[in-house]
């Protein structure tokens, strides 16, 4: 199965048998942390396994020991541990200061930080951007979307809403495309979108992770699409704030050309 990973891939894999978390990873391959779980939730896939765990047990000489899932507890020797053990004290009181000063600041500057929560640049209300629902189904598929703007209260104030409904169905070719979305083609949108530095908006979640893609300029059917990628987690039912700074968007290795 080994034979099966991308150059990528093979570097994750190893890395994390080398006991290095993804965090550190990130930091090692010079690429977003969302790359990293990205690219290890493909060779998950592709090893057959579905943890840090798995992977130990089945490609680790010592077959047991795994780490932490998102961090890695390093071998720490003799020495270091007596040292560890006599800073241990002085690390506390060092902390609670730190606390204690950030507690002060908290309280002097709260009302000079919650300016800066405001987002700037140009808010594009949802129902300017022209989305529409598209799916596999436009290509022999059987996924489903269903897009529609709904005015809801959200935190406190009416809002224009963008819903989306997806169905996503299993082909029986696993190469073949599988997708289900809200996008917009409005060249004035894209436009704004490519001068500005990234976009903030409110979603109200249902637990899953979700995508966030934008084409390249080279983006064509003959290039699958080539776009750029963020992943977002939500949480059921409560609205957080997503926001993507252009700089951590990340190509797929397939599309790293365009």
């Amino acid at each position: 199965m080994l034979e099966n990973l991308s150059p990528r891939e093979q570097e994750i894999f190893d890395l994390l048998l080398e006991g290095v978390s993804p965090k550190e990873i990130a930091h090692k391959l010079n690429v977003s942390h969302s790359a990293v779980d990205f690219h290890r939730t493909k060779l998950y896939k592709k090893l057959g396994i579905h943890s840090i765990q798995e992977l130990f047990a089945k490609y680790s000489a010592a077959g047991n020991g795994a780490p932490a899932e998102e961090e890695t507890a390093l071998p720490v020797s003799k020495n270091k541990d007596k040292r560890f053990k006599l800073l241990l004290p002085a690390g506390i009181a060092l902390g609670i200061i730190m606390l204690a000063f950030s507690v002060l600041f908290l309280l002097i500057f709260v009302k000079k930080s919650s300016a800066y929560t405001a987002p700037k640049g140009e808010i594009i209300p949802v129902i300017n951007m022209g989305f529409r629902s598209a799916s596999d189904e436009e290509t022999g598929g059987n996924s489903t979307s269903e897009v529609f703007i709904s005015r809801e209260e959200i935190d406190g104030a009416d809002s224009d809403i963008l819903n989306i409904k997806t169905n996503l169905v299993r082909r029986e070719n696993p190469d073949t495309p599988l997708y289900a979305n809200a996008r917009t083609d409005r060249r004035d949108v894209i436009q704004r979108l490519r001068q500005a530095n990234g976009i903030r908006f409110k979603a109200r979640g249902d637990g899953k992770s979700w995508l966030v893609g934008f084409l390249t300029k080279e983006s064509t059917a003959e290039t699958s699409y080539a776009h750029y990628r963020h992943y977002f987690g939500t949480v059921r039912d409560q609205v957080i704030i997503v926001d993507i700074p252009y700089s951590d968007l990340f190509l797929p290795e397939d599309w790293e050309q365009y």
